[in-house]
């Protein structure tokens, strides 16, 4: 009984850890994606909106030229690190900047259609397979898009699932106090109380 019993809390007790990480390694995985996602955009949007309405209109007005809004598209990319592209109504590239990673910008965006994303203000997916995975930001003076690559959320959230695995692991060691109590508190009194009672069942009614 003793052995078997002992082993009912061990192996009680590393259940306990595969569940724990099991449901940090899913739940906090989904938890984080989606925020992320949507901080990543905001930016993304926020950067292009700002851009769109403060610069790009002196360039249709003629007050500003094409090597400078490529110096100003430079700069974003820089700050940003992803893809800027500025375009005509049609989708014909007017100047383009991007970091390492992306490609080269093309002459004329296949099937342009601003209007494609609806109501929102981002989308993620390869936009007409120019990309593996980004987020799309629109803006619609002009228009700009900017591209930034999903691999980033995916470095945040292993960021994130490191701390939670550390943290995880530290709260599975202090959780083995709860099965030292068990054995101090629960196992050896009742061993104690199975084996007087075998005691006194065989007539030792001296059993102390």
């Amino acid at each position: 009984m003793k052995s078997t019993l002992y082993l009912k809390f061990i192996i009680i007790y590393m259940i306990f850890g595969f569940m724990s990480l099991f449901t940090v390694a899913t739940l906090t995985r989904t938890l984080t994606e989606e925020p992320l996602e949507r901080d990543l955009a905001a930016d993304v949007y926020q950067e292009a909106n700002l851009v769109a309405n403060e610069y790009l209109p002196h360039y249709f007005l003629g007050q500003i030229d094409e090597s400078a809004v490529h110096t100003q598209l430079v700069g974003m990319e820089a700050h940003l690190d992803g893809a800027v592209w500025f375009v005509d109504r049609e989708g014909n590239m007017i100047t383009s900047a991007h970091s390492d990673g992306y490609p080269t910008a093309p002459t004329a965006i296949e099937d342009f259609n601003p209007a494609e994303i609806g109501s929102a203000k981002y989308e993620v997916g390869t936009y007409h397979d120019y990309f593996k995975e980004v987020v799309h930001g629109y803006s619609t003076q002009g228009y700009l898009l900017i591209h930034k690559s999903m691999t980033q959320i995916g470095q945040l959230q292993i960021t994130l699932m490191n701390a939670a695995y550390i943290t995880l692991a530290v709260i599975y060691l202090l959780s083995f106090s709860i099965l030292l109590g068990i054995q101090f508190i629960v196992y050896r009194p009742l061993c104690k109380i199975t084996e007087a009672a075998k005691q006194y069942a065989s007539g030792n009614l001296d059993y102390e």
